[in-house]
């Protein structure tokens, strides 16, 4: 499993046996945000919040129920946008290459978002 993949742990404090198996490796990043100081969090970056005060959140997340198929469609069009971008008919219709370039201009690719969506199910299954 991944984090990616929007089945991170509920509590990354806690031990979650072998679903995690190099987790002990891992070195979390801690801020500690002062007032009127923000933070950005890049999309599909799995991330805990800890709030020691009261405080205001202001989030956006990419997908859920109200927007799925926007986001879909922004993705396709982000897709051929790419596509359209590359000079080569053989790079055009390279799936692999072009689901990179995805990923590295909208954020996800086709696979990330399948597995968000997948997730998504698992949870309200």
């Amino acid at each position: 499993p991944t984090l990616a993949s929007g089945d991170g742990p509920a509590d990354t404090s806690t031990q979650h046996g072998n679903a995690f198996p190099d987790a002990h490796r891992a070195a979390p990043l801690v801020v500690e945000q002062g007032p009127g100081e923000v933070l950005f969090v890049p999309s599909l970056w799995y991330h805990q919040v800890h709030n020691l005060t009261d405080c205001v959140s202001i989030n956006h997340n990419w997908i859920n129920a109200a927007n799925a198929r926007v986001s879909w469609a922004m993705l396709r069009d982000e897709l051929a946008d790419v596509r359209a971008g590359l000079p080569d008919a053989e790079d055009r219709s390279d799936g692999v290459l072009c689901q990179s370039l995805l990923l590295r201009r909208a954020g996800a690719d086709y696979p990330t978002f399948a597995g968000i969506l997948a997730a998504a199910a698992r949870r309200h299954a």
